[in-house]
């Protein structure tokens, strides 16, 4: 008797861990299934690159004018590696880049006057494609320029007025002015008022380059106390014939010199965002309003004449 019921004990026994052993594995089959295999960042359970590229298309600016040549630039990163960058125009590649920077000068005398569409596309090691958004630019040759004056301006609309020195004492204010090949600076137009010293000076420069301040100063005029009065007012500024030549985009500066706390100086402008394509309107940040460094989106009150020569002296064109 005894030793059936010893019996009976060893079989339970033995069916109870036989099940156990069967719930616990049933339970990791069941763990390892819902979990699965753990890939590398960016890549799925087979270790496959599931992340497409991120890429931006730097320049040129959308509806843009461009002469002769055209500079592509754009920026590509990827959570693993960016394998080639494409330039298109008109959805054909033009060129292809295996490394950074991702940039490109092209020739543009192969293709026909007016509008074209260039976009970039970034592939991955892991063979994932991102394409940029199409920029429209317009397309023209510089033999088209030659003799022609064109006013180049940064508002149409007065409707604010700057005042400097501001509350960070800033005493000066600038704006670029894109260009479409060299050309000769000929009159510059400003409006201001100003309440100076006699030994106070309102300070008209002209740099040339594409980024303030480190471009090239190339010519100075000078407003003293005479010559401004308390009222806004336009002050055209001429630099004679040809003009002075400028290479490439150019800043337009304004700023007290010599000043002392309690002289200050008005500048006309506007206020808001100008339209699209609006000449000179856009900054050395990329913006198409000119933004001050305190959060204020303004456009000076100011325009340029110039005009588009090819040889120095050839003044064809004056306006």
């Amino acid at each position: 008797m005894i030793s059936n019921l010893k019996l009976c004990q060893d079989r339970s026994s033995t069916e109870i861990s036989v099940g156990l052993v069967l719930v616990l594995m049933i339970s990791g089959i069941i763990a390892v299934g819902c979990q699965g295999p753990v890939g590398p960042s960016g890549k799925d359970a087979t270790g496959v690159d599931v992340i497409p590229p991120t890429i931006v298309l730097l320049e040129p600016w959308p509806l843009s004018d461009v002469w002769d040549e055209i500079e592509i630039v754009a920026s590509a990163v990827d959570n693993v590696a960016i394998k080639l960058v494409s330039f298109n125009i008109d959805g054909t590649t033009v060129y292809a880049l295996e490394e950074p920077p991702y940039t490109h000068k092209l020739d543009l005398t192969g293709y026909e006057a007016g509008w074209h569409f260039v976009s970039a596309r970034a592939f991955d090691s892991g063979g994932n494609i991102t394409d940029t958004p199409v920029i429209p630019i317009n397309i023209g040759f510089s033999e088209e320029l030659d003799g022609l004056p064109l006013v180049s301006f940064h508002n149409n609309v007065a409707g604010t007025v700057w005042t400097l020195p501001d509350s960070a004492r800033a005493t000066s204010y600038w704006t670029k002015f894109p260009i479409a090949k060299a050309c000769y600076l000929k009159r510059a137009s400003i409006w201001l008022a100003a309440v100076i010293s006699d030994t106070t000076n309102i300070a008209v420069e002209i740099w040339n380059g594409n980024e303030f301040p480190t471009t090239v100063l190339i010519d100075t005029v000078n407003l003293t106390s005479e010559q401004v009065d308390t009222t806004l007012q336009e002050h055209r500024i001429e630099f004679g014939v040809p003009g002075v030549k400028i290479e490439e985009d150019f800043f337009l500066v304004v700023s007290l010199a010599n000043n002392s706390r309690n002289d200050t100086l008005k500048i006309q402008a506007d206020n808001g965002k100008p339209f699209w394509k609006r000449s000179g309107s856009r900054d050395d940040d990329g913006y198409h309003f000119l933004m001050s460094r305190y959060a204020r989106e303004d456009n000076l009150f100011m325009d340029c004449i110039l005009n588009y020569a090819s040889t120095v002296g050839d003044t064809s064109g004056d306006g």
